[in-house]
């Protein structure tokens, strides 16, 4: 006589497995208020580090470039948060989901964007 508890404990486990990614690209489970604000951080660091870049190799400079970056990041949370994951705004709130990971992200943005601007246009100074 076998249980069926075993296959159940399985099963929870399997859902507890589940890495993080994999659970916001298939939004098969619902994610907490942890994992939802550890999406938006790392979807954060990744826009600065494609803005970075952006930013780099088209030669934006000063307050451009931060504006838009600050622009892109705030939209991409929120769209990710609210309409793709659909997040409780209540349980999350609109400031956590804007502010998480905030400087970090723009470290990363300032970053890459100083080093590529430097490679594409200022080569002349790695050279020497």
């Amino acid at each position: 006589m076998t249980s069926s508890r075993p296959n159940n404990n399985k099963n929870e486990n399997d859902k507890k497995d589940q890495s993080l990614l994999q659970k916001v690209i298939s939004r098969s489970a619902p994610l907490d208020k942890t994992e939802a604000l550890e999406a938006l951080y790392w979807l954060k660091q990744i826009v600065g580090l494609i803005m970075g870049v952006v930013c780099g190799v088209v030669p934006f400079m000063g307050a451009t470039g931060i504006a838009l970056f600050l622009i892109t990041a705030a939209a991409l949370s929120h769209i990710l948060a609210f309409f793709y994951l659909k997040v409780d705004e209540n349980e999350v709130g609109l400031s956590a989901a804007l502010t998480e990971g905030g400087m970090t992200a723009l470290a990363m943005f300032l970053l890459t964007w100083i080093v590529t601007f430097t490679v594409f246009h200022h080569s002349e100074l790695l050279m020497q």
